[in-house]
């Protein structure tokens, strides 16, 4: 089985396994070791509040230059990078099937995080073409996996860091 087919192996199996998957991910980090930053402010405890409902988050320490995240009941953590490419934060995350992306901005006592949106890089890559991909199906869901280089990702993201249509939700928190 050639590395490609083996990667969409993978993801199909563990979206089949455990019946959701995030919409886009890559088997590619958007960092190189140049690229990677730890900010000690990012640390500690946090929360997002979304009416009367507060969610705990957590950021440890992870090596010399990563982070542990934890969310909600703290059981499972996340692996994350922070990169900085030209003036803008992002936070490479790794979970289970690859890597996710999102635009970080840090000021004091607060942390403000944005996905890429879903239905914008669904239209950037099967509309414009912008990265290279594959679509990868599990019964209901379709995930599309990008195959761009590690330096095509960061063209793309430096290209959309302000595009509030690739970073429109913007969650923040607080400690």
């Amino acid at each position: 089985m050639t590395k490609n087919w083996m990667w969409i192996a993978v993801v199909a199996a563990t979206t089949l396994f455990t019946g959701c998957s995030p919409e886009t991910v890559s088997p590619h980090p958007i960092y190189n070791d140049r690229d990677v930053v730890f900010e000690e402010a990012m640390l500690g405890k946090w929360q997002h509040r979304e009416g009367k409902e507060v969610e705990p988050w957590r950021f440890e320490r992870n090596g010399d230059d990563g982070y542990r995240l934890f969310v909600g009941d703290g059981k499972e953590a996340l692996d994350c990078r922070l990169v900085r490419l030209s003036n803008y934060l992002f936070l490479d995350v790794t979970s289970w099937p690859g890597h996710n992306f999102l635009r970080v901005e840090i000021a004091s006592g607060a942390l403000r995080l944005a996905e890429v949106d879903s239905e914008w890089i669904r239209a950037k890559l099967t509309k414009e073409n912008a990265l290279p991909f594959e679509r990868v199906r599990n019964g209901k869901h379709t995930q599309l996996v990008i195959r761009a280089s590690t330096e095509d990702m960061q063209h793309f993201l430096l290209v959309n860091a302000l595009n509030e249509s690739a970073f429109p939700n913007w969650i923040e928190l607080k400690r």
